[in-house]
């Protein structure tokens, strides 16, 4: 799903750098999430003798990184299901933690929890090897529905997600002041078009902002 949409409508300054930084923490919040799974697209485009049931190792191909276990991926049995399907040098869908350290200090970078194989749950450190950020992942028939962001200091702060409807899918997109107040909520329809109350809050939860959408058009703008 995409945070991003055309704005066809009258905004304020204020709103258009706030859509503009949600923008940017979600393309580079995704490129975190979904980088295994890029590593692992590349690294079968680049094994050119690999048959699509082969199994490609793609936790030893990074230059100032190393892992503590080996894990790769089969083109084929992802299926579009899910890109994050990580198996063990066995072929056994994996369930455990695999670390990532730096190769300079040997400090931890990052560690992701996998359960039958499936990404659940990653943390991110700084340099110091302390936590910074952890993303708990959701899956809907194997495939990433949305996810969950927490601060260092274990308080939510990002939840993407999404919901059936009669008329088909839509994704939610909240976040948090650090004192785990709402800030900010919106909802996209299945076609990627604001739908229902856009709403910014302060941090004594009083409504800054708020406006009705369908169908990606402004209704009214309320405050």
């Amino acid at each position: 799903m995409r945070l991003t949409s055309k704005l066809n409508f009258s905004i304020t300054k204020k709103r258009l750098q706030m859509m503009s930084r949600m923008t940017s923490w979600f393309r580079s919040s995704s490129k975190s999430l979904l980088i295994m799974p890029l590593l692992g697209f590349f690294a079968f485009l680049f094994c050119k003798d690999s048959e699509p049931d082969d199994l490609v190792i793609i936790t030893n191909n990074n230059e100032s990184l190393y892992t503590d276990v080996e894990l790769g991926i089969k083109l084929s049995t992802t299926d579009g299901k899910s890109a994050l399907l990580m198996f063990t040098t066995g072929e056994i869908p994996f369930t455990g933690t695999a670390n990532w350290y730096r190769k300079t200090n040997h400090k931890l970078v990052r560690q992701h929890q996998f359960v039958d194989g499936l990404n659940t749950s990653s943390k991110f450190f700084d340099r110091e090897g302390r936590d910074s950020i952890r993303f708990e992942n959701g899956y809907s028939d194997g495939i990433l529905d949305g996810y969950r962001v927490y601060n260092s200091s274990n308080i939510l702060v990002r939840d993407w997600g999404t919901q059936k409807t009669d008329d088909g899918q839509l994704t939610i997109y909240k976040t948090w002041f650090s004192n785990g107040d709402l800030k900010f909520e919106m909802t996209l329809d299945k076609n990627d078009k604001y739908e229902g109350l856009m709403t910014l809050y302060d941090e004594q939860g009083d409504i800054l902002e708020q406006e009705l959408y369908k169908e990606g058009q402004l209704i009214e703008k309320i405050k």
